[in-house]
C-alpha cells in the first residue's frame, strides 16, 4: 500500500473539495435551466422536516468546521404536519441556504436553522446568520440570477443560490423571504402553504403510503 505525505494529503483534498464544488455549480445551473424551461418535474411526499434539516446539515459541515461556526438545529416544535413536497428540492434549498449563512458569517459564528408553523397553517424553515448582511438594494441584486453583490464575488460562487431557491420554493406554490440588516446578519425563510397539510388526505389513498 503506497503511502501518502501531508502535502499530498492536502492537495488530495482539494482536489475533492473543487471537484465537490464544480459538481455543485452543474447541478445548481441544470436546474435552474429546467425551472426555466418549464421542464423541472417535482414528486411530492410527506417529508419530516426535522429529519431533512439533520440530513442537510453535514453537506455543509466540513465547510463550517474549518471556520469554526456552530450549526445550531432549534427542533423543539414537535406538533406540526409533515411537508408535503419534494425532498431533493427541499434538501438542496437548505443546503443552498446554510452555505450562503456560512459564507457570510463571521469565522466562529452561529448559524441557526428550525421550522415552525404559523397560526395560518404556513410552515416556515427559517435559517438565521449573524454575518455581514445586506442593504435592501443588495438584497434586490442577490435575487436575480447570475447577479452578485460585492461580498458574493468576493466569497465565491455563480449568482444562483437564492435565484434558484427562490424558483423551487416557487413550485412548491411557497415563497423565500430575506430579513437582513448590514452588520447584523440575515434570516432567510422558506414559507410553504397550508395546503401542504391536504397531503395527507392523498397518501391515505395510496398503497404502502405513511401519513403523518
Amino acid at each position: 500500500q503506497t503511502k501518502i505525505d501531508e502535502d499530498q494529503r492536502v492537495m488530495l483534498y482539494t482536489v475533492r473539495d473543487s471537484g465537490n464544488a464544480l459538481l455543485t455549480i452543474i447541478n445548481d445551473i441544470l436546474d435552474f435551466s429546467k425551472i426555466e424551461a418549464g421542464k423541472l418535474q417535482i414528486s411530492r411526499e410527506d417529508i419530516d422536516v426535522d429529519y431533512l434539516i439533520a440530513d442537510s446539515l453535514p453537506f455543509v459541515r466540513e465547510q463550517s468546521d474549518n471556520r469554526n461556526i456552530k450549526l445550531l438545529h432549534d427542533n423543539q416544535d414537535h406538533n406540526r404536519p409533515a411537508l408535503y413536497a419534494d425532498p431533493r428540492l427541499v434538501r438542496q434549498m437548505l443546503v443552498n441556504l446554510l452555505s450562503n449563512a456560512v459564507k457570510f458569517s463571521p469565522e466562529g459564528g452561529v448559524i441557526t436553522i428550525a421550522a415552525t408553523e404559523t397560526e395560518t397553517g404556513e410552515l416556515v424553515i427559517t435559517v438565521n446568520d449573524k454575518g455581514i448582511g445586506m442593504t435592501p438594494d443588495e438584497i434586490s441584486k442577490a435575487m436575480k440570477p447570475f447577479e452578485q453583490t460585492e461580498s458574493g464575488v468576493n466569497a465565491g460562487g455563480t449568482g444562483l443560490g437564492l435565484p434558484l431557491v427562490d424558483r423551487m420554493m416557487a413550485l412548491h406554490e411557497g415563497s423565500l423571504e430575506l430579513e437582513s440588516i448590514t452588520g447584523q446578519g440575515t434570516t432567510a425563510s422558506l414559507r410553504f402553504p397550508s395546503s401542504r397539510c391536504e397531503a395527507d388526505k392523498i397518501l391515505q389513498q395510496l398503497p404502502g403510503a405513511i401519513s403523518a
